[in-house]
């Protein structure tokens, strides 16, 4: 029998499933291979790999029988997690039952008493292993665990709150063997039919953007592993799975320059044969920077802009501007560093006016930008803008299942502003995909930089139900 099963819920792209990326989860990971280290036995069910139906989930929960069943959720995932979660009570009603992640460690106390157990708030690696000592060996004392809520007096009774991990060296290599590497995949836009698969070398930001989630999970902390670990778990990816596209999925990975460079340096005197891509800033990448990440098989990194007016990059506390954000783009083209250029619309101070100047600057970087990524803005709780809209009655819907973002789902953001309402955010927003994707130039460069047959395939279905999905929301 074993004595923890996890689970990843489901995440839906709906009609762009196709062209989405498929990654391995490593908090997860990392927290079986925690336990796996103190002799526990633990099985990983990654629902969006292994793309499961409800019957073969049902076998699956009952064939492991496991005394315990996990499960970490985002928030647009938490609606899945509890249906998965109220499945394990049906089967069977003893089988204890928790969940992490950041959803219910910025909001514990929307868990759901009937079906939820213990809750496991922040960093998961520690306080799993002392909540599975206690439910399984009966060590410890349930009060004296930090970190978690559990069940008392018809309510969610919290702990005091576990302290971050500041040696991330001290982390056993995550568990990948527990998954099925095979199932995962890249984006569709980066998709080089290499092997693929997911690291984390740090964890949280130290930016007080006021839009992300980051802070509320780690505060403004920023940790990160050493340049030697990372290209040691590199080296067993590389070696013992195979991997030959890595994607960093740090919150920030490109903060200290220093940290980087002896990464790259270690990945060049390798001579793997591995491209790799990663999430940054605009303001970290200069020259230097940008020539040595292109030697050590950088293909592809995302740039957050969100705004395209200065004074809504003051306004949002992102601690960039324009001029950098322009010299960015402009290396990375200069290195064949592929980049996606990232705007969020629906801030609340926001009129169409504000709005279309972020369109009209995206349209400044269509020659040095590979892709653009709009989003209607997604008040996850926990965040400062939450805390505006809510108090500004701004949020339109509570319904977690629409925090996702628009382009893919098709519905209406979950916001309005303080001067459009949500059918014009959308109207506005598909209308900034359409002004920039069919611009000549850049739909003729984007076919010519198709890399084979894969991402042609996968390229021309996503495009193709990217930009039908637009026009019928559009027009409708």
């Amino acid at each position: 029998m074993t004595d923890i099963l996890l689970i990843i819920p489901h995440f839906r792209y709906k009609k762009m499933d196709a062209s989405a990326p498929i990654c391995p989860r490593i908090g997860i990971i990392s927290i079986a291979a925690v336990l796996e280290k103190e002799g526990f036995t633990v099985k990983v069910i990654d629902l969006p790999a292994l793309n499961l139906s409800w019957d073969e989930l049902k076998e699956e929960i009952i064939k492991t029988s496991a005394s315990i069943v996990g499960l970490t959720a985002v928030t647009a995932e938490y609606p899945s997690a509890l249906e998965i979660l109220k499945l394990v009570k049906e089967i069977n009603k003893n089988t204890v039952t928790l969940v992490g992640g950041p959803h219910v460690s910025i909001m514990p106390d929307t868990a759901n008493i009937d079906l939820i157990d213990y809750v496991v708030m922040g960093e998961g690696e520690i306080t799993a292993v002392e909540l599975t000592k206690y439910i399984l060996q009966k060590k410890g004392k349930l009060e004296e665990i930090k970190g978690i809520g559990y069940k008392k007096d018809g309510k969610i009774n919290l702990t005091v709150p576990r302290p971050l991990i500041e040696d991330l060296d001290s982390l056993p290599f995550p568990a990948y063997h527990l998954l099925q590497i095979d199932k995962y995949r890249n984006y569709a836009t980066l998709d080089d039919g290499r092997k693929f698969a997911t690291i984390v070398s740090s964890r949280g930001c130290p930016f007080k953007c006021i839009f992300c989630s980051s802070s509320a999970v780690f505060g403004h902390r920023w940790r990160t592993m050493s340049p030697e670990r990372i290209f040691s778990d590199i080296k067993i990816l590389y070696e013992k799975f195979n991997i030959r596209h890595l994607y960093f999925h740090d919150d920030e990975f490109t903060i200290s320059k220093e940290r980087i460079i002896k990464l790259c340096k270690l990945l060049i005197e390798s001579k793997f044969d591995l491209k790799w891509s990663c999430l940054g800033r605009v303001n970290d990448i200069d020259e230097e920077f940008a020539k040595n990440i292109s030697e050590a098989g950088c293909s592809a990194i995302s740039l957050g802009i969100e705004t395209g007016y200065p004074e809504g990059l003051k306004q949002i506390k992102k601690n960039i501007n324009l001029e950098q954000v322009t010299n960015a783009f402009k290396l990375c083209r200069k290195y064949k560093i592929f980049t996606s250029a990232n705007f969020m619309i629906g801030f609340p101070w926001e009129n169409k006016k504000e709005i279309l100047k972020t369109i009209k600057f995206a349209r400044t970087l269509v020659p040095y930008a590979d892709i653009f990524y709009f989003q209607t803005l997604i008040p996850y709780p926990g965040t400062e803008v939450y805390k505006v809209m809510k108090d500004e009655n701004l949020i339109i819907s509570n319904d977690w299942n629409d925090y996702v973002t628009h382009s893919v789902t098709g519905t209406l953001p979950v916001i309005r502003t303080r001067y459009l309402t949500n059918k014009e955010l959308k109207s506005l927003y598909y209308y900034a995909f359409l002004w920039t994707y069919l611009n000549p130039g850049y739909l003729f460069r984007k076919i010519w930089r198709m890399k084979n047959l894969i991402h042609l395939k996968r390229n021309l279905e996503a495009g193709y139900n990217l930009i039908k999905n637009i026009i019928d929301n559009y027009i409708k």
